[in-house]
């Protein structure tokens, strides 16, 4: 159990950091396009759409390197990890 946990706070950090930079990299182009003030809800259904699937692929990539299983616990954990690092880079930036 302990090696999961330590395996579940480096999917957390990893996947967190890389749904944030891509949300950051995401918002800064929409930015340099001149598309941040349009009330568009293209581009909200396109950043869920990486978030979900990034969230996805965390999940998937956790499952893989524990032989194909994964507890709800362990997911909710991983989702509302990677979720929760995305954020906070978010609101660094």
């Amino acid at each position: 159990m302990n090696l999961s946990t330590s395996s579940i706070k480096s999917t957390i950090i990893s996947f967190g950091l890389l749904l944030g930079a891509i949300s950051v990299i995401f918002q800064l182009m929409l930015y340099f396009l001149d598309m941040h003030y349009k009330n568009d809800s293209t581009a909200g259904i396109v950043s869920l759409i990486i978030m979900t699937g990034i969230i996805f692929y965390s999940l998937t990539q956790f499952r893989k390197s524990n032989e194909g299983f994964i507890s709800l616990s362990d997911a909710l954990k991983i989702g509302m990890g990677t979720s929760l690092v995305s954020a906070l880079i978010g609101i660094v930036y």
